[in-house]
This record gives structure tokens, C-alpha cells and sequence, in this order.
């Protein structure tokens, strides 16, 4: 008899009492993770439901840096025709030739960034430029100014296929004009 105590003891104690641990952790509201993802398992496979929210900081975040690219590709505009003025390619320093070249990089930089912050759709333009430094130095100004001016940007909620068009014909011509008078600065 005393080689069944232990296993009798096992059963008449361990397994009641194991059993009322299931049946209890059973009757539990489930923990949701709070990170807003609810995870269902199958078998071998898993499901996940993510959030997709943008949390509204990083909307307010992102919609200050696209207002600031606006007043930096104006600003950069107004410094570069400043330049212009008093550059003559025939006897204008390099150091002016390279301010000149950094300063439309810069305009690339910043339009590039407003395409993507403002959701913009890559239009290839036709037209390629073939012009002398300064007819393409007003070019550039005018697209510029075409782009910043689109009603698109100035009233919210507007939402107009040909002026999304138009915003993205000025895009691609402030880029491509930025190439070649960067390539003419360098060229003298």
C-alpha cells in the first residue's frame, strides 16, 4: 500500500487542483494589446489587423514642413535672381558660379520634397530646355511662381484634376531647369 500514496496523493490532490487553474483562466477576459492590433491564430497561420491612424501630431508635424518648403522655395528664388543680377557668365568669379549652382541644387532639393510632400503625381513634361542662362533663369522664376500660385495650394480642400496637373508640369519644369543652369554654371 505505501507505493500507491504517492500516485493516489497525485490523484486525489494535483489533478482537482489543476483542473479549478483551467476552468478558472477559462472564465478571464482576454488582455488586448494596446497598441491597437488584435492577432487571431489558426493553426500555423496568424492574422493581424493593424491600425492605420496617422496620429494627428505627425499630420500637423507634416503639414508645417510642406508650408515651410513653400516659403523656402520662394525664398530661395527671390536670393537666386538676386544673383543673377550681378552675375555675368563671361566675367563672373567662381565663387559666384557656385553659389549659383548650390542655391538651384537647393531649388531641386526643395520641389522634389513638395512633389512628395504634397502627394504631386510625376508628370513627364515634352518640352526639354535648351535655352542661354538667363531666358532660363526666368523660366525657372516663372514656374516657380506658376507652381506657388496655383490655386490648388492657396484655398483647402480644392481638389482639381487640371490644377493637380498643372502643379505637376511646374514641378517637373522647376527640376529639369534646375539641371540645366546648374550644368551652364559649371559649363563656364
Amino acid at each position: 500500500m505505501r507505493r500507491f500514496a504517492p500516485q493516489l496523493f497525485a490523484q486525489l490532490f494535483c489533478v482537482p487542483l489543476l483542473l479549478l487553474f483551467v476552468t478558472g483562466s477559462q472564465a478571464q477576459v482576454p488582455i488586448q494589446p494596446r497598441m491597437g492590433r488584435h492577432v487571431l491564430q489558426s493553426g500555423d497561420l496568424e492574422y493581424r489587423e493593424v491600425k492605420t491612424e496617422i496620429d494627428p501630431q505627425y499630420k500637423l508635424l507634416a503639414e508645417q514642413a510642406v508650408q515651410a518648403d513653400f516659403r523656402k522655395i520662394q525664398l530661395l528664388n527671390i536670393g537666386l535672381l538676386k544673383l543673377v543680377l550681378h552675375y555675368s557668365p563671361d566675367t563672373s568669379e567662381k565663387p559666384v558660379r557656385k553659389q549659383i549652382g548650390s542655391t538651384l541644387g537647393e531649388v531641386k532639393k526643395v520641389a522634389t520634397r513638395l512633389r512628395y510632400g504634397l502627394n504631386i503625381p510625376k508628370i513627364e513634361a515634352p518640352t526639354k530646355y535648351n535655352v542661354a542662362f538667363a531666358p532660363g533663369v526666368i523660366l525657372l522664376d516663372k514656374a516657380i511662381t506658376s507652381f506657388v500660385e496655383n490655386p490648388l495650394f492657396q484655398e483647402r480642400r480644392v481638389v482639381d484634376p487640371g490644377l493637380t496637373e498643372r502643379a505637376g508640369k511646374d514641378i517637373t519644369a522647376i527640376v529639369q531647369l534646375c539641371d540645366l543652369l546648374r550644368k551652364l554654371t559649371k559649363g563656364n
